[in-house]
C-alpha cells in the first residue's frame, strides 16, 4: 500500500496503522525540514533580544561589584547576579532548542491524500492524526516561495482566550515541496 513512497520505518508502520483497507493513498508528501521557519526565527529573535538585557544587567552589577573593591563571593547583590545568569542560560539553551524541536516536528510529519480523505500524521509521541474529509476541504490560501515550495491553508481555528482575546490558527499542510500541485490534489479530492 505504500511500498513505492520513501519514508523513515516508523512513519509508515504508522502510516499503515491509519489506513483503512477500502481507500488507496494518492499523494504521500513529508514535510520540508528546516531548523530555522518563520515561527521559530521570531522567538528566538525574541529569546535573543532578551538574552542581550539580561547579560547588559548582569555585565553591570559586575562591573558595580569590581568597582566597590570587595570580593565578588562577599558583594550584597551577588544573589541577583547569580539569577541574572541563570536566565541568560536558560534564554541560551532556548534558543537552540526551539529549532531543533520545530526541525524534529517537522521530520516526523506526513501529509496524505487518499481517495476518501486528507490527513496529517505527526509520529512520535503522541501520534497526532489530523484529518479532513472532502466535504470540509476548502483552500483559503496557498502561500507559496519561489522555489515552489509553501503552506496550503485549509482551516483557521479562531479561539478566545480569559481575556477575550482572539487568537487565530492557522491549520494546514505547511512545508511542502510544490504546494500548487498539492493543492490541486486537495481540490481533486474535493470533486470526487
Amino acid at each position: 500500500m505504500t511500498e513505492n513512497h520513501k519514508l523513515p520505518i516508523k512513519l509508515r508502520r504508522d502510516l499503515e496503522k491509519e489506513i483503512s483497507l477500502s481507500e488507496t493513498v494518492q499523494w504521500i508528501e513529508q514535510t520540508i525540514p528546516r531548523l530555522f521557519t518563520r515561527a521559530t526565527i521570531g522567538i528566538c529573535l525574541t529569546l535573543l533580544a532578551g538574552l542581550s538585557f539580561v547579560l547588559f544587567l548582569g555585565f553591570g552589577m559586575y562591573e558595580q561589584a569590581q568597582s566597590t573593591g570587595i570580593p565578588l563571593y562577599e558583594f550584597p547583590q551577588i544573589a541577583g547576579l547569580i539569577i541574572f545568569l541563570a536566565m541568560g542560560f536558560i534564554q541560551l539553551i532556548l534558543i537552540f532548542l526551539i529549532p531543533l524541536l520545530s526541525w524534529l516536528n517537522a521530520v516526523q510529519t506526513i501529509y496524505v491524500i487518499t481517495n476518501q480523505r486528507a490527513f496529517i500524521l505527526v509520529g512520535g509521541w503522541p501520534r497526532t492524526i489530523t484529518s479532513f474529509v472532502p466535504s470540509e476541504l476548502r483552500v483559503i490560501s496557498r502561500k507559496e516561495n519561489r522555489d515552489g515550495s509553501g503552506d496550503v491553508i485549509v482551516y483557521i481555528h479562531t479561539s478566545k482566550d480569559y481575556d477575550n482575546n482572539t487568537n487565530t490558527e492557522e491549520m494546514g499542510f505547511k512545508q511542502v515541496r510544490n504546494a500548487k500541485e498539492f493543492e490541486n490534489r486537495l481540490l481533486q479530492l474535493k470533486t470526487n
